[in-house]
């Protein structure tokens, strides 16, 4: 019985050890887990305050240019996705300033703002998509939507008629 205990006693011992933490960095051999890269997302009033209080920070419309040309924030630059993973750094030198990115839904932002941090940039945030502003736009197809009349008046876009029923007719 006492070979069998002190077997035992062995026998767990040997597993605790190989269990613990033996202090080592994990070898080349080893691949190691990629840090999770927060990406901070912001509301687009708080993107606004932090435009008007730092004259160095930027906002970076990460779409294609075509479609930055069509439709953009005012004040905002083209930086799209493809120039952050090409390293194309030239609009964005200094790594210390504020980036708030946005893109048309979110997407192309986010991944930009991600790439951004990966890079080193500091101050990187996201505030979404253009579909979801509310705050003046500025480009081609704006400058389309209003056209002006003979007489020189502006004339708003054609907007459909909907028949809507009443209750009462019924």
């Amino acid at each position: 019985m006492k070979k069998f205990l002190c077997g035992l006693m062995i026998l767990l011992s040997a597993v605790c050890v190989g269990c613990g933490d033996t202090g080592q960095k994990p070898s080349a051999q080893e691949p190691q887990k990629k840090q999770e890269i927060e990406i901070r997302k912001i509301p687009q009033d708080k993107a606004m305050e932090m435009l008007a209080a730092d004259p160095n920070a930027k906002l970076l419309d990460c779409r294609f240019p075509k479609d930055y040309e069509m439709r953009h924030i005012p004040g905002a630059i083209n930086f799209p996705l493809e120039a952050a993973v090409a390293e194309n750094f030239e609009k964005i030198p200094n790594k210390e300033d504020v980036l708030i990115t946005y893109c048309g839904d979110g997407n192309r932002g986010g991944l930009t703002a991600k790439v951004l941090i990966e890079k080193g940039y500091k101050n990187v945030y996201t505030m979404g998509g253009i579909i979801d502003w509310t705050g003046e736009v500025e480009g081609t197809a704006v400058e389309s939507e209003e056209t002006e009349t003979m007489d020189g008046e502006v004339e708003e876009p054609d907007v459909e008629d909907t028949d809507v029923e009443d209750d009462e007719e019924k």
